[in-house]
């Protein structure tokens, strides 16, 4: 017995130093290795979000400098066009290089919108303006009414200029190119277009006053005062400019085939003004006798206002019948 239980203290003394030893060094080797690897991944993880959140910060920055400096190229390239045509955006690519020089200049060529024709497409267009085709003339010229052979034969006006319209031959081109600029931003269902096609009936004069017409009726008559006052509304308040017209009279508006929609045309007279800017006097005659605003007669400013009267002196014309002042 004393045999067997010393031999079992000498194991114990012997195996218990190894058991401690191991369980030790593991201690030693587990504690030594798995915080390191964990201080690894969490200072991995910190870098990578420090990295993504730099990144995008300065993409960010790049897309916002960006679309700043496209903002404001924009804004100068609309208001260096404005300065140099009155008001009107141009675009640098709209330009015929292969224009003659008896075209109209620059600015016209250049402005949006559609480019100048040649003078045969417009003669053959209007029927080499044959006295036939006329269907009206002011103190600017006559108009004459045609039609595009290559657009499935639609209606269009051909207004020719007289030599000796708007004063002069340079005040003529001066006020020619206004009258084209103006028209070249209008677009509305109301307000002739530069090129407006569409089926031609008469001016509204020759409904309203012709025997040989027939006569408007009060629904036609109705739309068609609608039509106008749509018409004024647009060129006084939806342009880019406010559009002064300073000649409605119902010889200056067309009636299409079904006679119920106006087309207030003949800008010839018309001015841009910017918005909330005041009345600027001149000195040239404009309007017609019988529609023009007693008031500018006085002073000589040129005003929307002008344009409301001379509005309702064509609304009472067409409630009437009658005439504001006899020829």
């Amino acid at each position: 017995m004393d045999g067997w239980a010393a031999r079992r203290a000498r194991l114990l003394v012997t195996a218990a130093p190894r058991t401690r030893s191991r369980r030790l060094a593991g201690v030693r080797r587990t504690g030594a290795r798995l915080p390191k690897q964990e201080s690894r991944v969490d200072c991995s993880g910190v870098a990578v979000v420090v990295v993504a959140g730099t990144a995008l910060v300065v993409l960010l920055c790049a897309v916002a400098g960006t679309v700043l400096l496209l903002r404001c190229g924009h804004k100068r390239n609309r208001r260096e066009g404005r300065e140099s045509t009155g008001g009107i955006a141009v675009d640098p690519e709209d330009y015929d290089k292969d224009m003659p020089d008896s075209s109209p200049p620059e600015l016209v060529r250049r402005a949006a919108g559609p480019r100048p024709s040649s003078y045969g497409k417009l003669a053959a267009a209007a029927g080499n303006f044959a006295e036939s085709r006329r269907i009206g003339r002011g103190g600017c010229g006559a108009v004459y009414r045609g039609y595009l052979a290559d657009q499935d034969r639609r209606h269009m006006v051909v207004k020719v200029l007289s030599a000796g319209s708007y004063g002069g031959e340079q005040a003529g081109r001066r006020e020619f190119d206004a009258e084209i600029c103006v028209m070249r931003q209008l677009r509305h269902r109301n307000a002739v277009r530069l090129v407006g096609c569409w089926r031609l009936e008469a001016a509204l004069d020759k409904s309203l006053h012709d025997p040989e017409k027939k006569l408007l009726t009060w629904p036609e008559r109705y739309r068609v005062a609608l039509g106008l006052g749509s018409a004024i509304l647009y060129l006084h308040t939806e342009c880019e400019q406010r559009v002064v017209h300073g000649d409605i009279k119902p010889a200056n508006i067309m009636l299409d085939a079904s006679r119920k929609n106006a087309k207030l045309g003949d800008l010839g007279l018309a001015r841009l003004v910017d918005h909330g800017d005041e009345p600027q006097t001149t000195q040239m005659v404009a309007g017609t006798v019988g529609y023009v605003d007693p008031e500018f007669i006085n002073d000589q400013k040129r005003c929307a206002e002008s344009d409301v009267y001379s509005l309702g002196v064509v609304l009472l014309e067409i409630a009437s019948g009658e005439r504001p002042a006899k020829k």
